[in-house]
């Protein structure tokens, strides 16, 4: 093989390791998530799937002062029949900066069910309750309730924060398969 052979390897080899890293390090997701310790918010509306059982909640927080890194909020939504609620890892939604005042729209896959009312809520800081509402199995149906009241004041379940599944998916892992196929609950 000629020197030049040689060296060209050599510097293909050293450019391809250099490039390759830095896509290697950030294919990683960031799934770091903390909540927020300020944050105001509110629902909009909630637009139904046809099967009437999935809906997709929509509307906006804002981040206060004091701001954490990686600050964010979740939606929980709390069944009627248990003692808690739930908050799976597509709901938890991060802010994009630290700044206070950062306004964030968010669309959040909730469970309806045809036979009633479900309450929801925006989480933030250390499980605190900041808005609260009621949503059934109308189109576009959101009563505002009391961040206390009796069906939302209990502990819920979280999950952590996975960016690779927010928007949520629900056609590949629908927590009711009976009633859920191929619905895409925050595509948007």
């Amino acid at each position: 093989m000629s020197l030049a052979r040689r060296a060209l390897t050599v510097v293909t080899a050293l450019i391809a390791s250099v490039l390759a890293a830095p896509v290697a390090a950030s294919a990683a997701a960031d799934t770091s998530w903390t909540g927020a310790p300020c944050a105001d918010g509110r629902f909009e509306l909630v637009d139904v799937d046809y099967l009437g059982k999935w809906g997709v909640v929509t509307g906006t927080a804002t981040q206060c002062g004091p701001t954490v890194a990686n600050g964010g909020f979740r939606i929980a939504w709390y069944w009627p029949s248990r003692s808690y609620g739930e908050s799976p890892s597509y709901n938890a939604r991060r802010f994009t900066t630290t700044d206070a005042g950062e306004q964030m729209g968010f669309g959040a896959a909730i469970y309806v069910p045809k036979d009633g009312v479900v309450p929801i809520c925006l989480i933030a800081g250390d499980r605190t309750r900041v808005a609260c509402a009621l949503t059934g199995p109308r189109i576009g149906y959101i009563e505002p309730i009391d961040v206390d009241d009796v069906r939302v004041a209990k502990e819920y379940v979280g999950e952590g924060y996975d960016p690779d599944h927010n928007p949520a998916d629900l056609s590949n892992d629908p927590p009711n398969p009976e009633d859920v196929e191929g619905f895409c609950g925050t595509c948007f």
